[in-house]
């Protein structure tokens, strides 16, 4: 049985990504634990897709309790963005 690959990725053709997975790299990695970083529309117009976060907490917090990752526990950082977009800072100054 062969499958299409558009059949197995979710669409998200109608909507923003909202969720952008970043992981921490900011300091050395550490042997204790994984810092990994997001947001969601947890409240906002696209609240509906909050699940999505929801989930994927649910899932780290099934990993940790099965010993995490070669023995590092994953720490899930979401912050709500509410689905808005924010203006991004002008590179141009202000006197052009």
């Amino acid at each position: 049985m062969l499958l299409e690959r558009q059949s197995l990725l979710p669409d998200f053709s109608s909507r923003p990504l909202c969720s952008q997975v970043i992981v921490n790299m900011a300091k050395a990695p550490s042997d204790t634990e994984i810092k990994i970083g997001q947001t969601m529309p947890y409240s906002g117009p696209l609240s509906a897709s909050s699940v999505i976060g929801k989930v994927q907490a649910a899932h780290f917090r099934m990993i940790n309790d099965r010993g995490g990752v070669n023995g590092r526990k994953i720490t899930l950082i979401s912050y709500d963005d509410a689905a808005l977009r924010r203006p991004r800072p002008s590179s141009r100054s202000a006197s052009s």
